[in-house]
């Protein structure tokens, strides 16, 4: 998992994706042993992280949105995809759960406090429920309405109607916010790996190299997914 990796304090930190619900194992480059850290800056850079995922996924999806023909036939369902999932993923990152970390919202101006805004109420309050105002069910009834023809009903049916919950120019607004978002992340997280080489210094050499090995996490169960998250 970490064979094509490098020890080297100048090296690009590595992303591995793993298809599947499985890990391979855990094998270090030569001439190194790659142990598990955790210190005391060890849990917002674990948070932080999770947060760049969502976002560059999220910017990702509202990018593919923006990039297409909105005239494009066919297109409909797959951009309704593209914007729930990054509207999903997005709202995932400012709301309270098992992430303690927050990602600020300080440097925002006052358009993009409010494109912010809409984004999440967007997701809270229409993304996130069956109901909303871009799903809309009405049950219609035909009726004759001809001087040569009887009053009658000659069919019931329904009318459904799904829109799309934004426009390609407000999709463009929302890969600039996670822009800003992931940026900010960046900054933080080369200060928080800093903190980290100098907390481990300070723990001596013996008591970091008697740190554990890093082990593959174990794979995603079924009965895992089902289980309280702490």
């Amino acid at each position: 998992m970490l064979e094509d990796t490098s020890g080297d304090p100048n090296g690009q930190h590595q992303r591995i994706q793993k298809v599947g619900k499985g890990h391979d194992g855990v094998v270090a480059p030569v001439g190194y042993r790659v142990v598990e850290v955790d210190t005391e800056s060890c849990a917002e850079i674990r948070d932080l992280v999770s947060y760049r995922r969502d976002l560059e996924l999220a910017r990702s999806y509202m990018a593919t949105f923006v990039a297409s023909k909105a005239d494009e036939r066919g297109t409909d369902r797959l951009n309704d995809a593209l914007v729930i999932a990054a509207l999903t993923l997005y709202g995932r990152v400012f709301a309270n759960g098992v992430r303690r970390a927050r990602v600020s919202l300080d440097g925002l101006n006052g358009n993009q406090q409010a494109a912010h805004d809409y984004f999440i109420h967007l997701r809270n309050k229409y993304v996130a429920h069956a109901v909303n105002g871009y799903e809309q069910t009405t049950v219609i009834a035909y009726l004759t309405d001809s001087p040569r023809a009887r009053p009658e009903v000659t069919r019931v049916g329904q009318r459904h109607i799904d829109i799309v919950a934004l426009d390609h120019s407000e999709g463009g607004d929302f890969v600039d916010l996670c822009n800003l978002h992931v940026e900010g992340i960046r900054e933080r997280h080369k200060k928080l790996i800093h903190a980290v080489y100098q907390e481990l210094w300070k723990m001596g050499k013996d008591a970091v190299y008697a740190l554990p090995d890093l082990v593959a996490p174990a794979g995603l169960r079924r009965s895992d997914v089902g289980a309280r998250r702490s």
